[in-house]
């Protein structure tokens, strides 16, 4: 897998770092071999799952690579060296199309076993965690979710529906059929000990005798 990656960088790079629109040889031409060490020096599965996220440090330290290329290009400050900069958008824009379609094949090939070399996974103890899928839905999806339901005002139903079966006495909460339920919840002698437990009279000063009951 990161030879794929490395061919990618390589091809995106040939096609968008070497020349400007007029044929002109740019300074970032040179920065191919630091962009490979850069896939060398970072672990595959740092990045694999999600190469385009902003949030790795995949793309970033690419990123960096071009930048301290082209600040270090003596014509940085003329118009031939700003072409340099002006190619960075363009090479990053270029390289997150290829990863998107190329990583995603690729994924499919090597678990499917298209490689010759075996996904080194499989040798894992939790490897069969692994059939679980994969979980393309994040905690913060969830939650938005959540608050937009709130500010749409749908709360309220929600807690209608789980407060329709409630009498307004202590329990049972579960649902059941009027006619199998215990007659103890619509006897008022039955709650007596509850609701002396829940409120003390004032003369015991919020004390429970507990022999009492």
């Amino acid at each position: 897998m990161r030879e794929i990656v490395k061919h990618l960088i390589t091809q995106v790079a040939r096609k968008t770092l070497y020349t400007d629109e007029d044929g002109t040889l740019l300074e970032s031409c040179f920065c191919e071999k630091e962009l490979l060490q850069v896939v060398e020096s970072l672990p595959v599965f740092s990045y694999l799952d999600d190469p385009t996220n902003p949030s790795y440090s995949f793309l970033p330290q690419l990123r960096d690579v071009l930048v301290e290329r082209a600040l270090q290009d003596p014509k940085s400050t003329d118009s031939a060296g700003y072409s340099s900069f002006k190619r960075i958008p363009i090479f990053q824009e270029e390289l997150e199309e290829k990863l998107v379609e190329k990583i995603s094949k690729a994924r499919e090939r090597l678990d499917n076993g298209g490689f010759p070399i075996p996904n080194r996974i499989k040798k894992c103890r939790t490897y069969p965690n692994t059939d679980f899928g994969e979980n393309k839905v994040s905690p913060g999806e969830d939650i938005e979710k959540v608050y937009e339901a709130i500010n749409d005002g749908k709360l309220g139903d929600v807690l209608m529906k789980c407060l329709a079966f409630w009498r307004g006495t202590a329990g049972p909460f579960t649902p059941r059929p009027s006619g199998l339920s215990s007659p103890a919840q619509f006897n008022p002698e039955y709650w007596g000990w509850f609701e002396k437990l829940r409120s003390p009279s004032s003369a015991s000063n919020g004390r429970v005798n507990w022999d009492q009951l």
